[in-house]
């Protein structure tokens, strides 16, 4: 029963969530492993083709899924731009109830060459300048290419919208008609493919101050009644953070992420209510020009191509030298992503190279034109460009 007077509470803004669909066609919970359990739940593949440069908490959760439901996990390379070689073939005929070959990986792999396609044009021509021209990868990582993988109406991919800066590598999968399911947690202002073999899965999270939060768009999306928090315990440190700064509250923080990932749920009825008061337009302009100001010092000597129409969750800096400790040391602080593939066996591989030498810059709406041009130059001045 509503309840008239009494005292005020926090209010926020009515205003409506960013993306509008039908409740058949997107579903809420409460974290992005959450949200690609579901997908794998509705797919189904029977085997799924994983980025080896990819958030590991997440892959041990789609690993964890994957046994489950009976899934074959294959990890694929990714080259040091975030590109990915595309199968030589669109979808092959399915397999029925057979389960296909695992593919084999080809030897001596680490001093093969990348190649582009001339028989598809699906591939691009790479040149990475001041880079080595060979690629490098483990020999339990695949190149579609290369290891002339066949993909059927079984399998499906997994494909990331790094940073929110890469919607170009994930649009190059789209005519090959394999399933697809797009990460796009990074990437909040990606539009979903809607498309009968792909789902779409976001986070607010990442984007946006909420306690929880993530959602899959699709075509067709199942509903599976999960239950729902009503998220107060874990919106402290958000409002402490208000008035204390994030320095202070980044170890609850942490706690309260553990928090979400032990369970699934639908995203809270607090995070629901808060992303009704997010002015989006703002967000996306601000973000849009942090990245503007970003390309125009580092364009040229970066060797992650940033898409011209790119919101960004980060802003993604490789010229070839890791500067981090000294970064942070200037109080710019940047994570590591991610610290697996740091690991001896990753050693020499693109994907290490990704995670030790990629500085992932600050772009969000906190920001504005003196603080960005302040980190260009202090990244200047440290890598003494």
């Amino acid at each position: 029963m509503k309840t008239y007077g009494g005292f005020m509470p926090f209010e926020l803004g009515n205003g409506q969530e960013y993306y509008k669909y039908s409740e058949d066609q997107i579903q809420y919970y409460n974290s992005g492993k959450t949200a690609v359990y579901y997908c794998l739940m509705q797919m189904k593949p029977k085997r799924l083709f994983v980025p080896r440069y990819y958030c590991p908490s997440t892959k041990a959760a789609i690993e964890k899924a994957a046994m489950e439901i009976g899934t074959e996990v294959i990890y694929y390379h990714v080259f040091r731009d975030l590109s990915v070689n595309l199968p030589r073939k669109a979808l092959c005929p399915s397999t029925g109830n057979a389960v296909a070959d695992t593919p084999k990986i080809a030897k001596d792999n680490e001093s093969s060459q990348a190649q582009s396609s001339n028989e598809d044009h699906l591939n691009d021509n790479r040149t990475f300048s001041n880079f080595d021209l060979c690629y490098v990868r483990t020999s339990e990582t695949l190149d579609f290419y290369q290891d002339q993988v066949e993909l059927t109406s079984d399998d499906a991919v997994l494909v990331v919208n790094y940073f929110g800066v890469c919607r170009s590598h994930v649009d190059k999968w789209l005519p090959l008609g394999v399933n697809l399911i797009i990460d796009n947690c990074q990437a909040f202002y990606s539009e979903p493919v809607m498309a009968d073999n792909v789902l779409n899965f976001y986070s607010f999270k990442k984007d946006f101050g909420t306690p929880d939060g993530a959602f899959v768009i699709g075509s067709h999306v199942e509903n599976y009644h999960l239950e729902q928090e009503d998220g107060i315990s874990k919106c402290d440190y958000l409002l402490g953070s208000l008035v204390e700064g994030t320095d202070k509250w980044y170890k609850r923080k942490k706690e309260v992420d553990e928090e979400i990932a032990a369970d699934k749920l639908q995203a809270s009825k607090m995070t629901r209510m808060m992303i009704r008061a997010i002015d989006y337009e703002d967000v996306k302009d601000r973000r849009v020009a942090n990245l503007k100001l970003y390309e125009e010092a580092f364009r040229s000597a970066n060797l992650i191509k940033a898409d011209n129409d790119s919101v960004p969750y980060l802003y993604p800096l490789n010229i070839g030298v890791d500067i981090r400790k000294r970064l942070i040391e200037n109080k710019i602080f940047v994570p590591t992503l991610w610290a697996d593939t740091l690991e001896d066996e990753f050693a020499g591989t693109d994907e290490y190279l990704l995670s030790k030498n990629t500085l992932f810059l600050p772009v969000d709406q906190r920001y504005d034109e003196e603080d960005i041009k302040y980190i260009i130059d202090i990244v200047n001045r440290i890598a003494e460009r």
